[in-house]
This record gives C-alpha cells, structure tokens and sequence, in this order.
C-alpha cells in the first residue's frame, strides 16, 4: 500500500495526474471522436497487457498521429503504454521508478471502489466520448476527472471513487 502511495505521488510530481492547462485540440476531438477503438478500450488493453491499474489516460496526436497514452501501475513501477486507437494494441513506451517520488498522503488507485473504467463508462453517459480521464486528489478529496469530447467542445465530469456517481459535471 505504501508504495502504491509512492506511486500515485510520483504521478502527481511528475504532472501525470494534473489537468492540462489548454483545452483539448480540435484534432484530439476529431481523433478521439472518429477511432474505432475508446478509452475504455484503451485503458483495458494496457492493464492486460501490463498486467496492472490505470491512474491516467489520454487520447492524443503526436506529430499527426493519434494515439492513447495510459499510465498503469504495475509491479512496483509506473508504466506509460501506447495504445493504437484503431487496433487496440498496446505497447510499453517507457518505464519510471516511483523511487524517486516525494512522499504524499494521497488515495491510490488500490482503494478506489471504482475502477477507471467505470468512471469514462459513467462520465459518457452525460454524453459524449472519453478524451481524458485520471484520478485526481484536490484539497483531500479523490475522484476521477473525465474530460469528454462532445460534439466541438469538451466536458469535464467529475466522478466519485467510492460510490461511482457523477459529483459534478462542468
């Protein structure tokens, strides 16, 4: 449990588990919209394959290119995956040692009573298709925080960790 903590905190140092500062590309909502493989998907092929829990995930376009980047915590480490928004592969993109992370009293992924699937799965029932999603921790509370492509804009949804409920949407 400790070094889950560890991992969780390393994300947040590092800024994986912050909100970008800048709204989502319209090529982001293009790709997200038109890939024939979600983020739930994604996020599915990534633990299988790592063999762990997501914390974060994002669709994204790398030098024209669209792909999901999931972060999974596995085997005492994190690992980034990429996965192929058309196939649903999923290939290991680098490897980071929670080690060097500062300690933090934050949840983990571990506690959580529901899964980071669960929460896209809720968050697209307010309409729309999961762009971003990661377990957020602000002013003590934890919840997932799922930025949604809908239509031309994105939503941000808001979903409890516990009790699966959506606690805010904006």
């Amino acid at each position: 449990m400790k070094q889950m903590k560890l991992l969780v905190s390393a994300a947040f140092c590092t800024g994986m588990l912050t909100a970008p500062a800048i709204a989502a590309s319209s090529t982001d909502i293009q790709g997200v919209q038109s890939a024939k493989v979600s983020l739930s998907d994604a996020i599915m092929a990534a633990q299988k394959t790592d063999n762990g829990k997501a914390i974060y995930a994002k669709y994204h376009t790398d030098e024209g290119v669209g792909k999901y980047e999931v972060v999974i915590v596995a085997n005492g480490k994190t690992d980034t995956m990429d996965v192929d928004p058309n196939t649903g592969e999923a290939v290991k993109a680098k490897r980071d040692d929670a080690a060097k992370s500062e300690k933090n009293g934050v949840n983990t992924i571990e506690s959580a009573q529901t899964g980071l699937v669960q929460a896209i799965q809720t968050a697209e029932q307010q309409g729309g298709k999961a762009l971003e999603a990661e377990l957020d921790t602000k002013k003590g509370s934890t919840a997932y925080e799922v930025r949604v492509a809908n239509g031309d804009k994105t939503d941000t949804v808001w979903v409890d960790v516990n009790s699966g409920q959506v606690i805010k949407k904006s």
